[in-house]
């Protein structure tokens, strides 16, 4: 895997620090964006937005993640956008579609999609269904989210139970960890549950493209996932064009799937990104391995 240390300029003029990776025949480092010619060995392109709570972590936090998705054919843009109480909701979204095009510009003949894990996979499903609105363009040929932050005001009542003690949920963080949680997402959310209930309308429906034919969806969760419950996420599973549930694992699919999980994962990206938007669909399907 090739590393490429840059930054990328939004449309207020900020610099994001990025970091992409592309699959390459030998490890490398350049001090430099990547280019078309840096891409040859990928087949598609991907804009990926990290996780921590919306208003933590950097291009760095997810670089193992990233690295492993290059390895298997992806050139993956990975930047530390703005989130939390300096660039409240929508900023980070703003941030992430000037990324995406930036993304797009590298190798344009690339399919592009989104990545995302936790409050990055909200941000990706965010994303993915309006892409113009943000500034990415053309809708993406693929949206993943690893066990995304899909419904934001679910996630906070939940922790508000959490800290209650009265939450139904038999796995559950206890009330610190649970009061830091809270606290952070609504950094990034001022508006409190009213702004929550707007940001979840926006991952409601189906991600967009041409033809009304949805962009191609895979949803990652963990069953025993503390952070993301999957009642918080429940009605992105129904809709997705696929939806794997890990039986056993937590809030680490974020960032970290076994071998087996990964291909499989990245199997059904490659197929999405060689779909033919004026032809045929797929079926939906939720997995539940054993």
């Amino acid at each position: 895997v090739a590393t490429f240390v840059y930054d990328i300029q939004t449309r207020d003029g900020a610099r994001l620090d990025a970091r992409a990776y592309a699959p390459a025949q030998t490890a490398a480092t350049f001090h430099r964006a990547p280019t078309a010619a840096d891409a040859a060995h990928a087949w598609a392109a991907a804009t990926y937005a990290h996780g921590g709570c919306f208003s933590n972590g950097d291009c760095e936090s997810f670089a193992e993640l990233d690295k492993s998705l290059a390895a298997r054919g992806l050139l993956v843009v990975d930047t530390s956008f703005r989130q939390g109480a300096s660039n409240p909701h929508p900023g980070a979204l703003y941030d992430l579609g000037d990324v995406a095009a930036a993304t797009r510009a590298i190798a344009p003949d690339l399919p592009l999609g989104v990545v995302g894990s936790s409050s990055g996979g909200f941000l990706a499903l965010a994303l993915a269904a309006h892409p113009a609105r943000w500034g990415a363009g053309e809708p993406f040929a693929f949206a993943l989210a690893l066990a995304p932050v899909a419904d934001p005001l679910a996630r906070a009542e939940y922790l508000r139970e959490c800290i209650s003690g009265k939450t139904p949920v038999r796995q559950c963080h206890g009330p610190p960890l649970a009061t830091r949680m809270l606290t952070s997402q609504l950094t990034y959310f001022p508006g409190g549950d009213a702004e929550m209930r707007e940001a979840r309308d926006l991952v409601c429906r189906r991600p967009g493209r041409h033809h009304n034919d949805p962009t191609r969806t895979f949803v990652v969760a963990g069953g025993h996932d503390k952070n993301v419950p999957l009642h918080v996420l429940s009605d992105v599973l129904l809709w997705a064009h696929r939806s794997l549930v890990l039986g056993g694992r937590g809030h680490e699919i974020q960032e970290t799937l076994d071998d087996d999980s990964l291909e499989t994962v990245v199997g059904w990206l490659r197929d999405a990104a060689q779909y033919d938007a004026c032809g045929g669909g797929v079926a939906h399907e939720v997995k539940v391995p054993d």
